[in-house]
């Protein structure tokens, strides 16, 4: 299964503006959970730091990534314009006390 996300934050972030329209398609990313980030405990850190995962797409990933103790996940780039990208993920594990019911889990297309 796999899920878009949506990254944000690229303007704060020095030299990133610049950096996302160069990126092609495809190109491997890792994300990072942030649950000390003392604006959003579900914030996702792009590597190299790029931008954050979009804040509600971070609230239902995040849980699952802490859950699976998971540090870093692994990401592409789909889509790069300045100011925005588009990024896709392999669906991280379902935790063993919830049924996987076969949909991605952020709702994306699988």
């Amino acid at each position: 299964m796999k899920s878009l996300l949506n990254l944000v934050g690229i303007s704060h972030a020095k030299g990133a503006s610049k950096i996302v329209p160069l990126l092609a398609d495809g190109q491997p990313l890792t994300l990072i959970p942030k649950p000390d980030n003392p604006f959003d405990p579900n914030a996702i850190q792009v590597w190299l730091r790029l931008g954050y995962v979009k804040k509600e797409q971070a609230a239902q990933l995040s849980p699952l990534l802490l859950a699976n103790d998971t540090r870093m996940w692994p990401a592409k780039i789909v889509t790069a314009h300045s100011g925005y990208a588009e990024m896709e993920i392999d669906d991280p594990p379902t935790p063993k006390s919830e049924p996987d019911n076969g949909s991605s889990v952020l709702g994306g297309e699988k």
